[in-house]
């Protein structure tokens, strides 16, 4: 059984890994660049659609479930989005 500061070192490791696949981090080193680049390349497509879609000034909120490190929800606040994030 792990304890909470394993959970939460993995956690952390994880977050930051992750934070890579969108640009916001500089910690990968040239083969999980080339992962992320060639392998993972949905996912920034996926954000960049969905900011697309969002961008409609009908839509006045967003609730993102699912939330992670809020690379989203920060998106959605700056195009003026009441935004509710759960993780």
């Amino acid at each position: 059984m792990s304890s909470s500061k394993e959970v939460g070192e993995f956690f952390d490791g994880y977050a930051s890994g992750f934070d890579s696949l969108y640009g916001h981090s500089d910690k990968r080193g040239i083969i999980g660049r080339f992962i992320d680049r060639n392998f993972r390349a949905v996912m920034k497509e996926r954000f960049a659609k969905t900011l697309f879609y969002t961008g409609n000034s009908d839509i006045s909120s967003v609730l993102d479930i699912g939330c992670g490190p809020g690379h989203y929800c920060l998106e959605f606040v700056k195009q003026g989005k009441k935004v509710m994030g759960i993780d």
